[in-house]
């Protein structure tokens, strides 16, 4: 059986990717080396302030609400920008999506020019060469 990844990366992903685990999901943890990274590939990215956060829908389905109390308590944290697609979905930065809805407070999106299936296969291809 292969493994969600393995999925995705082979293109048989034809659906969005609604409800996924959030194991499965790429954790991206350095945001400006990832956007230099897809720019490089001649994908367009374009950061914004989103004062109505609900209009993009998550794909992972898990959240730690501990963990989103605390990035609505920490405006560090608050501030790391979210990682959407461009129909629209979360790519990475579910925790902050769900503090910013739960507050009710603007965030900063990074839309990235792919639609979502796209987006995660090149995120994954990331994670798994830069870690």
């Amino acid at each position: 059986m292969k493994t969600f990844r393995q999925f995705l990366k082979e293109d048989q992903f034809p659906f969005s990717a609604f409800f996924v685990a959030r194991l499965s999901m790429p954790q991206i943890k350095n945001i400006p080396h990832f956007i230099n990274y897809v720019n490089h590939l001649g994908i367009g990215t374009e950061e914004k302030i989103i004062s109505d956060i609900d209009s993009y829908s998550p794909t992972q389905f898990d959240f730690d609400q501990d963990k989103v109390d605390r990035i609505i308590e920490d405006d560090k944290k608050r501030s790391k920008p979210i990682l959407v697609s461009s129909d629209g979905y979360i790519l990475d930065g579910h925790h902050r999506y769900q503090a910013a809805s739960q507050s009710g407070l603007a965030a900063t999106v990074i839309e990235i020019d792919l639609n979502i299936n796209k987006a995660l296969k090149l995120a994954i291809d990331y994670v798994e060469h830069y870690g």
